[in-house]
């Protein structure tokens, strides 16, 4: 539904007269990454605000992460059928997904500590920057150049955020500051 309206504000807007780069700006970072991310944020701030009065910081994370876990099963499904063997080997190794809702996770927690009310947006907004540049740069022609680089570079960020976190969350699962109601 996001990504429908985000379309019918394209072409009521009449962007498709800009150019290819405002066409892909647009797709990547409006139709591709807020979208998706603010669907995303919504599903992880409905389980939030059901448990809201016993949830933790890592609770925070973990219901962030589990909406961008099931995007990335649902897409990768898809790709399956219509993308090549080195994409979905990528894809299923950097985990992007469930990456952009640490970020979300990660911030919204923060805020929630600390009483900031537009750790949200900030959440939101930090996400869809990650994930539309890295879709930004998987654009064929750009692909070839330093975005497409940049795009690399943050798929390898992702499998090593994921890594790194499995080793950090057990560490946390100890401290009170991450286990104890927000």
């Amino acid at each position: 539904l996001l990504s429908g309206a985000s379309r019918i504000i394209f072409h009521l807007l009449k962007l498709g007269d800009k150019g290819q780069l405002v066409y892909d700006l647009f797709n990547c970072f409006i139709t591709y990454a807020l979208c998706e991310e603010t669907a995303k944020y919504f599903a992880a701030k409905k389980a939030i605000d059901r448990n809201l009065n016993k949830v933790s910081f890592l609770d925070v994370l973990t219901f962030a992460c589990i909406p961008g876990i099931g995007f990335e099963l649902m897409e990768a499904f898809v790709y399956f059928f219509t993308t090549n063997i080195p994409q979905i080997l990528v894809r299923g190794f950097s985990n992007m997904h469930a990456v952009f809702g640490l970020i979300v996770g990660y911030i919204m927690a923060r805020g929630y500590k600390k009483g900031n009310m537009s750790a949200p947006f900030a959440a939101i907004a930090a996400s869809t920057f990650v994930h539309g540049l890295y879709d930004f740069g998987l654009r064929e022609e750009y692909l070839d150049g330093a975005l497409g680089s940049i795009s690399l570079i943050l798929a390898i960020a992702c499998f090593v955020i994921t890594i790194v976190t499995y080793f950090r969350v057990a560490k946390m699962r100890k401290d009170p500051y991450y286990t104890d109601p927000l």
